[in-house]
């Protein structure tokens, strides 16, 4: 078996990656907006980020896209 059909094939049938935190290390809290300024979210999203289910990640990511832009 040629190795890169075997490495496409390996990766196809491994589990999908888990969504990431956005977290940059700012891990400073906006007064004003109640978001951390490094990834817009709010505290309740960063302290529950570990127990979010992807779907639930992948949503608050699309949210922090529009966050960012209207943060300044």
């Amino acid at each position: 078996l040629d190795p890169r059909l075997a490495a496409t094939l390996s990766a196809m049938n491994a589990p999908p990656k888990p969504v990431t935190s956005p977290c940059t290390l700012v891990c400073t809290m906006n007064p004003g907006t109640r978001l951390c300024y490094g990834c817009h979210r709010t505290i309740g999203e960063i302290a529950g980020w570990g127990a979010y289910s992807d779907v639930e990640r992948a949503r608050i990511l699309e949210q922090l896209k529009d966050r960012a832009k209207t943060a300044g």
